[in-house]
């Protein structure tokens, strides 16, 4: 759900050339929501919603051209051949999506990447990807530990783990015999 409606509101910013307003929208982008299942990736995208390539590597690619071009005072600016190779480029990794090319570009808008001084080229774009691919790998790690964890014990409201605590023998303390009189529910005969 989230992204179908990311790609159409990115669409509507770069149709109305609203390219603060998308600035403000790729700002709302996590790596969390990136990484997730809840995201599709360009694949998802093509193969089973239908979206063709060419419509993916356009708004990929008005979204680099728009923000890049408006963002930095480079000597020469990016054109839509440039831009359509930066897009083809990103598609190339598969387990990404809209979200992923939104968050690489707030990024490296944000300088996480590395100052841009005078140049943006396909050098500079690919450097931006490899970057993002790395934490994107640590967040998909960090999810997969947080999810193994977290399956060892689907209890997670804190008043019950307290009650829980409570019931359970703390190890070199050993309950009494009027422990398991009273309390021991099932009694061998």
């Amino acid at each position: 759900m989230r992204k179908e409606s990311l790609a159409k509101l990115i669409s509507q910013y770069l149709i109305s050339e609203n390219y603060l307003g998308l600035f403000k929208l790729i700002q709302t982008v996590d790596i969390k929501v990136a990484v997730s299942r809840e995201s599709r990736s360009f694949n998802q995208l093509i193969n089973i919603d239908g979206v063709k390539k060419s419509e993916v590597i356009q708004l990929i690619s008005g979204m680099v051209f728009s923000l890049i071009t408006q963002a930095y005072n480079v000597s020469e600016k990016l054109n839509e051949f440039q831009t359509t190779i930066m897009a083809s480029r990103l598609m190339e990794h598969e387990e990404m999506g809209i979200e992923d090319a939104a968050l690489l570009i707030k990024k490296g808008l944000f300088g996480e990447f590395g100052r841009i001084y005078n140049k943006f080229d396909l050098d500079t774009w690919d450097e931006w990807i490899n970057k993002y691919l790395d934490q994107r790998i640590d967040e998909s790690e960090r999810q997969q530990q947080e999810k193994k964890a977290n399956l060892g014990s689907p209890i997670r409201d804190s008043r019950v783990v307290e009650m829980t605590d409570k019931l359970v023998v703390k190890p070199g303390k050993a309950p009494d015999e009027k422990y398991f009189k009273t309390k021991n529910h099932v009694q061998s005969h």
